[in-house]
C-alpha cells in the first residue's frame, strides 16, 4: 500500500502497466531505480523515456528533498517488447549527515504479477556504481499474458484443498468458470 501511495502521490503510473519497477526508501539519500531493457537502453535519471517505451516517469531525492522518496519504471500495458530485463539500484548519493547502509523496498509487477523484495544499499557506504545491485533479471513475453499463465496450470482441487485448510467447507463458494 505504501508503494502505490508513493507513486500514485508523485503521479507515477502504478497501474495499467506491461511492467513496473517501483523503489522507496526513508531518508533524504538518493538512490537510484534503473533498468536495462531488451533494446540495450538503460532507463535511468540519465535516460528517463526510451525508444522502446520505458519511462522513469518518478525520480526523487536528486537534492535530499525528502524523507519518504520514491522512483518508479515503467512501461504502458500493450509497450514493453519482447525479451530480457534487468532492474538494478544504486545508492548514487548520500545526502544525510551520518553514512550508513540504506535499507529499501522493491517491487516488480510483469504481466499483473507483482513481486516485492527488502534489502539494504552501501553495507560499506559506496556510492554510485561500486553501489549498483541487481534486484531482478527476468524474460517478458507480451503474447503470454497473467491470465494465459496462471490458467494453463490452474488446478481448482489444489485451490480447494487450500481453501479447506482455512474455512469450512460450507464457506467455500465454488466458481464456475474458474478462469475469468
Amino acid at each position: 500500500a505504501e508503494m502505490r501511495q508513493r507513486v500514485v502521490r508523485e503521479r507515477g503510473r502504478y497501474n495499467d502497466v506491461d511492467i513496473r519497477a517501483s523503489l522507496l526508501w526513508n531518508d533524504s539519500n538518493d538512490l537510484d531505480l534503473s533498468i536495462l531493457a531488451p533494446s540495450g537502453e538503460r532507463i535511468y535519471h540519465g535516460n528517463k523515456r526510451s525508444n522502446c517505451g520505458g519511462w522513469l516517469d518518478v525520480d526523487m531525492n536528486v537534492c535530499g528533498e525528502t524523507r519518504k522518496p520514491v522512483e518508479n519504471i515503467q512501461w504502458v500495458k500493450g509497450t514493453a517488447p519482447a525479451g530480457q530485463y534487468r532492474v538494478y539500484v544504486q545508492n548514487y548519493r548520500y545526502h544525510e549527515s551520518d553514512p550508513r547502509p540504506i535499507p529499501y523496498h522493491a517491487e516488480l509487477c510483469v504481466g499483473g504479477r507483482t513481486q516485492k523484495i527488502q534489502g539494504v544499499i552501501s553495507e560499506k557506504l559506496e556510492t554510485g556504481s561500486r553501489s549498483q545491485t541487481l534486484l531482478w533479471d527476468f524474460d517478458f513475453d507480451p503474447q503470454r499474458s497473467f491470465d494465459q499463465s496462471t490458467t494453463d496450470n490452474y488446478d481448482d482441487n489444489v485451490i480447494l484443498d487450500k481453501w479447506r485448510e482455512l474455512l469450512p467447507t460450507s464457506h467455500i463458494l465454488r466458481v464456475p468458470r474458474p478462469e475469468s
